[in-house]
């Protein structure tokens, strides 16, 4: 029984032993545990502050890309109303460019038309001229040949007489 009171005696220290070190483990865990639980929330809040540190950034960059999408917009706008009012100025330049070039152009038909009829008429009057002058020529060596004629035939009475 000896053996049996030492094997129980042993069997007992193992027990505590082995409790002890199951306490001592368990304690350790559960310092641990709890360690690890404050780490968790330590980086869960750190995690929320970087989150919120986040949205607040995307917030600011949003508010200033709307500013300068509004600045822009208003830039385009204004460029766009220049751009008409320069396109409307260039279509009214264009158009009285043309009016000018039409009316200077009728002016040049009218002035040519006037020079062809004078043209005309100074070709008429010198074609008359000449047939005048032609009728006149053709008159007087008419004239010249009856007066030549008639001296002829005045001397030929003379030469008559005088024979």
């Amino acid at each position: 029984m000896s053996d049996y009171k030492t094997i129980k005696k042993n069997l007992k220290q193992v027990h505590l032993g082995t409790q002890d070190r199951v306490q001592e483990t368990a304690s350790k865990l559960a310092g641990e545990n709890s360690h690890l639980k404050n780490s968790v929330l330590q980086l869960r809040d750190e995690l929320e502050k970087e989150r919120i540190s986040k949205n607040e950034l995307i917030q600011l960059v949003r508010a200033e890309n709307y500013n300068d999408i509004t600045l822009l917009k208003n830039s385009i706008i204004s460029m766009r109303s220049e751009l008409e009012k320069l396109q409307i100025k260039l279509e009214v330049s264009v158009q009285q460019a043309i009016a000018n070039s039409i009316g200077e152009i009728n002016l040049l038909k009218s002035t040519v038309s006037s020079l062809r009829e004078e043209l005309e008429s100074l070709a008429i009057q010198k074609d008359e001229e000449v047939q005048k002058a032609i009728v006149d020529r053709e008159s007087e060596i008419t004239q010249l040949k009856l007066t030549i004629n008639s001296l002829r035939n005045l001397i030929e009475r003379v030469r008559i007489r005088e024979k």
